[in-house]
């Protein structure tokens, strides 16, 4: 009885699930290059014509003249959108790289001009600021509660 009820089960999800599959999206990301890896991952995206996001470390991007023109073939492809991951990276020091407003404005600026990027809307320091008293909000609170939101 189990091995038919399987069938049935996986036959079902094999029609049922192409069809409902097509209503939902992923997003497809890649943290931290251009790497090593960055070169396959172009080669797969462009091969298959699947866009992605890949969120670029500027000092990465200048640490080789392969890595300057990983970024700018990246760039020229129509599916593949590069976003600031910061230029430093915070030198794997967090907690003391996002207690520094300003410098944390200077290193994603910084970042932008390494990966040839322009910033969306306002980046200023001020607004930095903001952004930082309302984290710093939550992150009181969910210190306080164990839990995000209000």
């Amino acid at each position: 009885m189990l091995v038919p009820l399987r069938l049935a089960v996986l036959i079902v999800l094999f029609f049922a699930l192409p069809a409902g599959a097509a209503d939902r999206t992923i997003y497809l990301t890649f943290d931290d290059g251009p790497l090593t890896g960055t070169n396959n991952i172009l080669d797969v995206l462009e091969a298959e014509q699947v866009p992605a996001t890949l969120f670029m470390v500027g000092m990465h991007a200048q640490a080789s003249a392969l890595n300057k023109a990983l970024v700018q073939r990246a760039k020229r492809m129509p599916l593949v959108t590069i976003g600031n991951h910061s230029y430093s990276h915070a030198y794997n020091h967090y907690r003391h790289f996002y207690g520094d407003t300003e410098g944390v404005v200077a290193d994603m600026l910084r970042a932008n001009a390494a990966l040839g990027l322009k910033p969306v809307g306002p980046c200023t320091a001020a607004g930095a600021r903001r952004v930082q008293a309302a984290l710093d909000v939550e992150e009181r609170h969910f210190t306080r509660t164990g839990r995000r939101g209000p």
